[in-house]
């Protein structure tokens, strides 16, 4: 600030009012702001009101300018206000706003001119008083005003204005229009000049006595009422409230809302329709919000994954798919239901209650809520378990006749080479029957036939072991109590000839487990293995067979060791094959563990061997069903 205003070099300080602290604390006590200013615009005196209107003490506001205390307009507007009450030297009151802005604080000012008490100077004493809620409240009632005669005048609903009439007991029997509105002309078809003065039943005189009996309670008691009923002079619904505007009058305000009640009776009826068809169709539905959350569903989706419908809703569309299909899922919402608003059929898998598997056959449908509202997803879901079920077993059947016909033409290629092995053996040797015989030769002609016989035995067995595993499956036999350690004695006992000349031990375990099968066939079964373990034995110095069972978790698995020539793991499938030698020099068919196998499966179970490699011993392993 400074100090020599005009250049004249006179201080500027002297100037400001030194007021003792009786009077500043008296001014200090004024709720409105005051402060003295001369014709510069600097404050000579105020109080803490209008310190406190520019944030600053009493002390650090005196000497200083109006441009220091307020923005650049609002000085300008001030230092302006101050000379004309200067010049008019006659107290002035107006309002100001201080904050420059709309909706800002108001003031109610009062100027008036003082003297300098040294040189009698001419200063302006301001008291400025807040006069924003006086303003607001006089803005807000004009505007109220405004925006009722607006309202009155523009409302889309009628309103009608009544005193309401009694007989001499008090009771209402009619009541007089007082006034009405535009839209009360409109919407009754009636002007105003015919309707205001009358009473209700000289305007409608088939107005039914419960109109009359309802606002006449409401006139009389002051108690409001909405309504929506139906007309049945007008043939026409309205929908409205009915207030006491003073005692014994009423108001009405009310739309004829017949389309509306209308078109609610129509959705209505289509809302039932749409229900039951939801409910009783045979497809799970799902309502679900974009992000996969279930909203609604109906009883088809309770019954295919087997939770209430409480449990579904709130539960997420991903919490009942399994992991495989969440990125097709995803994929198919954002590349194909977003994009044009459905997804074709495709299949997927939701997870049950029981955490079982239901494949289904999925339709995505986007629905956009009207009024551009948030979009949600309809899911259709049908259950396809039968279908899969019969696809299954079509498949199974079709891999089971594949693998059928594979054999069958393993079985046929590999009898037509077994039986013509032997045959080729009988012609020769009946050729050289008869040419030892022409010759006379009877010695050779013996060995001739013993040849022969031995060819024809062969062949014999091997018919025998053909026949035998065409006959198993196909007529199981009787199903009876097996103990499977009496059965492998007893197989024992048929193979004791073959096993005692090689000195093979054969140990069986005595406690194995009592089975509901065919016994002769499990019988069988010892047989083949304990023989063919017999004849694999080679050269082991300590042979041993030994015949029982060990539980593996739920299962009972029966085998056959021995300590004999083993194989090569990769021939472990093999060797259960039709025909299948793997050392051609060692007697036998081709068909023992084939028969095995067949009476095995035919009891439900599975076969498999174990070995480590050649010379290591095998193990024969099977389950029954």
């Amino acid at each position: 600030m400074d100090r020599y205003p005009n250049g004249q070099g006179t201080p500027w300080e002297p100037r400001i009012l030194r007021l003792s602290p009786f009077f500043q604390e008296m001014l200090d006590a004024i709720p409105s702001a005051v402060s003295v200013r001369d014709a510069e615009g600097r404050v000579l005196a105020a109080n803490r009101a209008f310190a406190e209107r520019v944030i600053l003490s009493v002390p650090e506001i005196l000497g200083k300018n109006l441009s220091e205390l307020f923005s650049p307009e609002r000085a300008v507007v001030m230092a302006d206000n101050d000379r004309a009450a200067l010049q008019s030297k006659a107290p002035i009151i107006h309002e100001e706003d201080w904050s420059g802005r709309p909706g800002g604080k108001f003031y109610e000012t009062y100027r008036a001119v003082v003297r300098y008490p040294e040189t009698g100077d001419p200063l302006v004493f301001n008291r400025a008083v807040d006069a924003t809620a006086r303003r607001v409240a006089q803005k807000a009632l004009s505007e109220s005003e405004e925006r009722f005669r607006l309202l009155f005048e523009k409302m889309q609903s009628a309103f009608a204005l009544h005193e309401i009439l009694l007989d001499e007991s008090g009771n209402p029997v009619n009541c007089r229009f007082l006034d009405v509105n535009p839209a009360f002309e409109y919407l009754l078809g009636i002007p105003a000049s015919q309707v205001v003065g009358k009473t209700l039943l000289d305007v409608l005189p088939g107005t039914e006595y419960y109109w009359i009996e309802r606002y006449g309670k409401v006139a009389l008691t002051g108690e409001p009422i909405t309504f929506t009923d139906r007309c049945a002079e007008l043939g026409a619904w309205f929908e409205g409230v009915a207030y006491c505007p003073k005692p014994g009058q009423f108001a009405c305000i009310f739309n004829d809302v017949t389309e509306r009640m209308r078109a609610n009776q129509e959705l209505a009826e289509s809302e039932a329709r749409f229900s039951h068809l939801y409910e009783s169709s045979p497809d799970a539905l799902f309502f679900c919000s974009l992000e996969g959350e279930i909203l609604e569903c109906n009883k088809a989706a309770e019954e295919l994954l087997g939770y209430p419908r409480t449990s579904l809703i709130g539960k997420n569309h991903q919490q009942i798919t399994p992991d495989k299909w969440r990125g097709m899922d995803e994929h198919i919402i954002k590349e194909h239901v977003l994009s044009r608003g459905y997804s074709e059929t495709y299949e997927k898998e939701f997870i049950r209650a029981d955490y079982s598997l239901a494949p289904v056959e999925t339709r995505v449908f986007l629905h956009q809520e009207k009024g551009g509202g948030s979009a949600r997803m309809w899911v259709f879901a049908r259950d396809i378990t039968p279908r899969k079920r019969v696809e299954l077993e079509r498949d199974m059947l079709i891999e089971k006749l594949e693998a059928k016909n594979e054999e069958l033409s393993g079985f046929a290629y590999m009898v037509s080479h077994d039986l013509k092995a032997p045959l080729v053996t009988i012609n020769g040797f009946v050729a050289n029957l008869l040419k030892d015989i022409g010759q006379g030769n009877y010695a050779h002609a013996r060995d001739d036939l013993a040849r022969i016989a031995a060819a024809a035995g062969n062949m014999g067995v091997l018919l025998d072991e053909i026949l035998d595993l065409s006959g198993i499956g196909h007529a199981p036999g009787v199903f009876t109590a097996v103990p499977m350690s009496g059965a492998a004695k007893e197989a024992l006992d048929m193979v004791e000839g073959y096993i005692a000349p090689r000195g093979i031990e054969v140990v069986i375990q005595e406690d194995m487990p009592v089975v509901t099968g065919n016994r002769a066939r499990l019988r069988q079964v010892y047989e083949n293995l304990i023989s063919n373990a017999a004849k694999f034995m080679g050269s082991q110095p300590r042979p041993r067979i030994e015949a029982g069972a060990r539980a593996e978790g739920w299962r009972v698995v029966y085998y056959v060791k021995d300590n004999g020539t083993g194989m090569d793991p990769r021939d472990r499938e093999k060797i259960f094959k039709m025909f299948t030698r793997l050392a051609p020099r060692i007697q036998g068919t081709g068909l023992g563990l084939a028969i095995v196998r067949r009476i095995v499966e035919a009891h439900g179970g599975e076969i498999w061997a174990e070995s480590e490699g050649p010379g290591k011993g095998a193990v024969f392993c099977f389950t029954l069903g």
